[in-house]
């Protein structure tokens, strides 16, 4: 217990972290950045953490109060950031209001001073107090609990997550345990919300004793795209700029290919690319060869790029085996294997090939996917989990749909008969025709004729 020496665990998490499923703490560092570390190991697939939420929000268009706050906030484009100062807003309770009035709305209260302090424990992100300000007014929140308002904004900025079904506009939670998790490029864990918004965290892969546990806080788009950008994204979104470990190695996923040879021009430094071939390319060669294919059409990317760099993997936009079978050698070629949209590209390539109308029909092959597709998602989401279940559904129809099949070519009767016209069945024209056939039965009949009256 090395790691415990010198920096003691916060008592406020102590409760939470015995509630877990395996034994955690979490610690602050001198630089007071907070991590959640296990204290033993954890296998692969493990549940690790099902946390309530502290609070959760709806928002919606049809909520009056939650439109005029999209539209302080810049619109469409910042519904996250909309919803979270409507998380802070449901946070306050009716004395911090002006005159005790507090808008009107769809959503109840519910708050508590209790609940503040928890959520003031949390870690808050910098945030433009000029927005908080016209919202507070909005809301007619009085003058001396703005900057309260604007804590607790940006702690719902730094802690909320998207809790927002398939039906449901604007929604997040927030809770306490998982507040801690920070993020990774290549993160350890991974996390899912249950049917009543529980946070059920989950470990990728097998994690040692006195490991970080961390997440993703990158949509799935970002988190395969090279470094600049997942960083400017952590950044806008977060207010954070990610130096995780992935962050600080060769950018692999602008690997190209070589134009001296077939292989690939790999990252072996922040400025150099090289290929076995001895080739080599700087980092402005590389950004100038992006910029450049960016401007062609998705066929020249491949051709110019390779199957490995990240823009060519996004040209794929055609759902189709072909496409989808390269997506999932990119994934697996850099380390991304392990999530949960392999198993929607798996899932999508069983569709396509159970589907008999297509040219690429293949039931047995459909069958391997939709139960690789099952694997990973009941791994990462719980065998429990609506995506794990469906795929063990469509694997079972695929496998009965291949059977089905084979008892055909089984059952097919044998063809006896001598074929009297067009071709065979490799295609080759037949000896006999018909009309060759009756010529020589007539030649027959005549020679016999002739040989009768001979002997007669």
């Amino acid at each position: 217990m090395d790691i415990l020496d010198d920096i003691d665990p916060i008592e406020e998490f102590e409760e939470y972290c015995n509630q877990a499923r395996y034994d955690l703490v979490v610690l602050q560092d001198e630089a007071k950045d907070r991590k959640l570390v296990t204290l033993e190991e954890i296998e692969s697939g493990s549940e690790i953490v099902y946390d309530y939420p502290l609070y959760e929000v709806s928002g919606s268009c049809n909520d009056a109060l939650f439109a005029k706050i999209l539209e302080i906030v810049g619109g469409e484009g910042e519904a996250d950031k909309a919803t979270m100062y409507w998380g802070a807003f449901h946070c306050l309770v009716q004395e911090q209001f002006t005159d005790g009035k507090r808008p009107p709305c769809n959503c109840g209260l519910g708050a508590s001073h209790q609940l503040q302090e928890q959520i003031q424990i949390l870690h808050p992100e910098t945030c433009d107090r000029e927005i908080t300000q016209k919202v507070a007014e909005l809301l007619n929140i009085d003058l001396e609990v703005i900057d309260f308002y604007h804590e607790l904004f940006g702690a719902w900025v730094g802690n909320a997550f998207d809790s927002s079904g398939p039906d449901e506009e604007y929604c997040g939670a927030i809770y306490f345990l998982p507040s801690m998790i920070n993020h990774s490029c290549r993160p350890n864990c991974c996390w899912s919300l249950s049917e009543d918004n529980s946070f059920i965290l989950r470990a990728r892969r097998e994690i040692n004793d006195f490991e970080e546990l961390t997440i993703s806080y990158l949509p799935e788009k970002i988190i395969k795209r090279c470094t600049e950008e997942r960083q400017n994204f952590l950044y806008d979104t977060k207010g954070f700029t990610c130096y995780c470990d992935r962050c600080e190695e060769p950018d692999c996923v602008r690997t190209i290919r070589c134009n001296a040879c077939d292989d690939f021009l790999k990252p072996v430094s922040q400025d150099l690319w090289q290929c076995q071939c001895g080739n080599e390319w700087t980092e402005d060669e590389i950004e100038k060869k992006e910029i450049f294919v960016q401007e062609e059409d998705a066929t020249s990317i491949e051709e110019m790029l390779g199957p490995l760099h990240y823009l060519t993997e996004e040209s794929w936009t055609e759902k189709n085996v072909t496409n989808l079978q390269k997506r999932l050698y990119f994934l697996k070629t850099h380390q991304l294997y392990n999530s949960g949209e392999v198993a929607e590209v798996l899932e999508a390539l069983g569709d396509l090939q159970v589907d008999a109308t297509k040219e690429w029909y293949n039931p047995e092959n459909a069958a391997q996917c939709f139960d690789e597709a099952a694997e990973l998602s009941g791994h990462l989401f719980g065998t429990d989990s609506e995506v794990h279940q469906v795929n063990r559904r469509k694997m079972k129809l695929a496998l009965k749909d291949h059977a089905d099949n084979q008892k055909q070519k089984e059952l097919k009767p044998l063809n006896l008969e001598l074929p009297m016209n067009g071709r065979d069945e490799d295609g080759k024209k037949r000896e006999h025709s018909t009309k060759k056939f009756r010529k020589r039965q007539d030649d027959q009949k005549k020679n016999m004729k002739e040989k009768f009256a001979a002997g007669s």
